[in-house]
C-alpha cells in the first residue's frame, strides 16, 4: 500500500513537472516572438537565405503545438491513467524541445498514425505516411538550403569571375567589381563609411583581390586596395558582401544587383 502511494505521488509530481515545462515552453516561444518583432538581431541576410526565418517560424509554431497537445491530450482522453499520460507528456515535451527537427517529427507522427489508427482505411494510413515523407523531404531540404545560403561562400573551386558584377547597399552605396581586378565605388572605405555628398556621385577606383585558397571549406573574402576586407556569403554562388566589425560579422552589407 505504501509503495503504491509513493508511486502515485511520484507520478503526480512528474506530471506536474512536465505540464509546467510545457507551459514555460509556450511562454518562452511567445516571448521570443515578441522580442524578434521588436528587435532585429538577424542583421543583413543574403536574399536566398531569407527563407530560413520562415523555417524557424514553423519550428516555433510546431513547438507550441506540441506543448498544447501534451497539455490537452490527457484531458481529451481521461481514461489513459497517470502512467500513460506521463509518457504522452514526455514525448510531447521532447517534441517541443526538438521542434527545430519538425520535418522528422512530422514523419514520426505520420507513422504513428498509420500504425495505431487501425480503424482507418488503408488509403488514409498510406496517405499519412506519404504526407509525412513529403514533409520530411521538403522541410529538410528547405531548412538546409536556406541555412547554407546564410553561411560564408566556400566553394571547392573558387573563381574571381563569380564575384564580378555590381553590388549595392544601404544609402545608395554601389560597388562595381570589374573582371580586370579593378573596382569602382561611390563610398569611402573608412569606418564608418561616408557617402559622397557630391551629386552626381564621385566614383572612387582601385584594385580588388580575392583571398582564400581552393578547396572545400575555404571561406572566401575580397580585399579593396589591400586594406578593406569584405567577406563573401552565399551557398552555391556569392550573394552578399559583408564587412565585419568587432563582434558584428555583417556591420555593412552589399547585395548583388
Amino acid at each position: 500500500m505504501k509503495r503504491s502511494i509513493w508511486v502515485r505521488t511520484a507520478l503526480g509530481m512528474l506530471l506536474f513537472a512536465c505540464r509546467a515545462f510545457a507551459c514555460l515552453g509556450i511562454v518562452g516561444v511567445l516571448l521570443w516572438c515578441a522580442v524578434r518583432a521588436l528587435f532585429d538581431w538577424s542583421g543583413p541576410q543574403p536574399a536566398d537565405a531569407a527563407g530560413f526565418d520562415l523555417y524557424v517560424d514553423v519550428a516555433l509554431a510546431w513547438a507550441v503545438g506540441m506543448a498544447v497537445a501534451g497539455l490537452v491530450g490527457p484531458t481529451v482522453r481521461p481514461g489513459r491513467g497517470k502512467a500513460n499520460s506521463l509518457v504522452w507528456l514526455v514525448w510531447c515535451d521532447l517534441g517541443m524541445l526538438l521542434a527545430f527537427l519538425w520535418p522528422l517529427q512530422a514523419l514520426i507522427v505520420a507513422f504513428r498514425f498509420a500504425v495505431t489508427a487501425r480503424g482507418r482505411a488503408r488509403w488514409q494510413r498510406g496517405g499519412a505516411v506519404l504526407a509525412g515523407s513529403a514533409l520530411l523531404a521538403t522541410g529538410a531540404t528547405w531548412g538546409l538550403a536556406c541555412y547554407q545560403a546564410g553561411q560564408r561562400w566556400a566553394p571547392p573551386d573558387p573563381s574571381d569571375q563569380a564575384l564580378v558584377g555590381t553590388w549595392s547597399g544601404a544609402g545608395g552605396r554601389v560597388l562595381e567589381l570589374l573582371p580586370d581586378g579593378r573596382y569602382r565605388t561611390n563610398f569611402i572605405g573608412e569606418a564608418p563609411y561616408r557617402i559622397s555628398e557630391t551629386r552626381p556621385p564621385v566614383y572612387l577606383s582601385g584594385h580588388w583581390t580575392r583571398t582564400g585558397t581552393a578547396g572545400h571549406g575555404q571561406e572566401q573574402s575580397i580585399v579593396l586596395n589591400g586594406s578593406e576586407t569584405m567577406d563573401v556569403y552565399g551557398a552555391s554562388s556569392p550573394s552578399m558582401l559583408c564587412e565585419p566589425e568587432e563582434q558584428d560579422p555583417c556591420y555593412l552589407s552589399m547585395q548583388r544587383r
